[in-house]
């Protein structure tokens, strides 16, 4: 039996298309949200002081 473990270099494009970009932007803003509210607050000064870093 073979199994295929990974992705390919399409799939994230397919997973996109589905969702439109409207959808995909909204979809990551909520994601965002959600995971940066789990934080306890220490970890998130350290992502807000990276994210102004980044821009």
């Amino acid at each position: 039996m073979e199994i295929l473990v990974g992705c390919n270099k399409d799939e994230m494009d397919f997973f996109v298309s589905s969702f439109g970009k409207e959808g995909w932007d909204n979809w990551i803003a909520a994601r965002k949200q959600e995971k940066f509210a789990q934080l306890p607050a220490d970890e998130k000064a350290l992502v807000e002081s990276y994210m102004k870093d980044v821009k």
